[in-house]
């Protein structure tokens, strides 16, 4: 009865989906993995996967419901967590934000993204009824600075300000008024501005070359540049599964993590990397399907 009841609600779209999207990853990884490093990569990331799809049906088989109510207890342990990386985490490339559990490294700031989705969900359900609306904008800001702070203290830019679009992008869908969006969008705006004087020189190198990346093509601008090559390079349909010149012969830097998509445009062409998108916007479709629905 349970089992029927839970093969009816599954989406088996989204399923399907997602199953391909891990399945082109784990090819990208396997396309270079006989050097030593690149069996590292794929060995660590079949274990992630299979301990994620454990995780996936467990959570699945769960009401949602369940899960708010640990909401806040979630909040607070991401903060201890966070807190323990600054005081014992492993530094990598000059970021301390990764801790080492049974020989992996693992980044809390990644869970602390879907806590922070939970919590504010839960909290902003909550406390429509119970608070006006600028109390619960300053509250929930309050709440997220903490977790935020933590995080630019590693220093992880990067993950901070996908922190504060969460919470921007939360309260903007729970539905404050247009006068209150303007201000806080002013109020954004000077703190941009702000924040901007604090950044260190490398993280203002950064952010430029994001835009244009040609400002330093030899230094900040390297890696985005070299990804566009081979991107460009893979043509229509690719120079073949383990034969990208640019990510075999480590032209692109990063290229098992930041720069994954690259090496399957590179080796599956603008048809692998279409299909890619395609998977991903079909994917957010019966996400956004099934939070309407829930």
């Amino acid at each position: 009865m349970w089992l029927s009841n839970f093969q009816e609600r599954f989406d088996w779209l989204l399923l399907s989906a997602m199953a391909l999207i891990l399945f082109m990853g784990m090819l990208a990884l396997y396309s270079f993995s006989e050097t030593a490093a690149g069996n590292v990569y794929f060995g660590k990331q079949l274990v992630f996967a299979c301990l994620g799809v454990v995780m996936m049906l467990f959570i699945a088989a769960l009401d949602y419901r369940h899960i708010a109510r640990l909401s806040t207890l979630l909040y607070f342990v991401t903060l201890v967590v966070l807190i323990l990386v600054l005081l014992i985490g492993e530094p990598v490339r000059g970021t301390v934000g990764w801790l080492s559990i049974a020989g992996l490294q693992v980044q809390p700031v990644e869970f602390a993204k879907l806590t922070l989705i939970v919590f504010l969900a839960s909290f902003i359900s909550k406390k429509s009824t119970e608070l006006g609306e600028w109390t619960r904008l300053i509250a929930s800001l309050f709440l997220v600075a903490l977790m935020i702070g933590l995080v630019l203290k590693q220093p992880d830019l990067g993950s901070s300000l996908v922190l504060l679009f969460i919470w921007g992008s939360m309260i903007v869908v729970s539905g404050i008024r247009l006068k209150h969006f303007i201000v806080l969008l002013l109020l954004g705006s000077v703190l941009l501005g702000v924040g901007w004087t604090m950044l260190a020189d490398y993280q203002k190198a950064r952010l430029q070359t994001f835009i244009n990346p040609e400002l330093d093509p030899q230094g900040s601008g390297y890696n985005v540049l070299q990804s566009m090559v081979a991107v460009g390079s893979g043509g229509w349909t690719g120079k073949g599964i383990g034969h990208g010149s640019q990510s075999q012969l480590n032209f692109l830097p990063e290229k098992h993590t930041d720069f994954i998509f690259a090496v399957l445009a590179e080796e599956l062409g603008f048809i692998g990397g279409a299909l890619i998108l395609f998977l991903y916007a079909l994917f957010l479709y019966r996400v956004q399907r099934i939070a309407a629905r829930a």
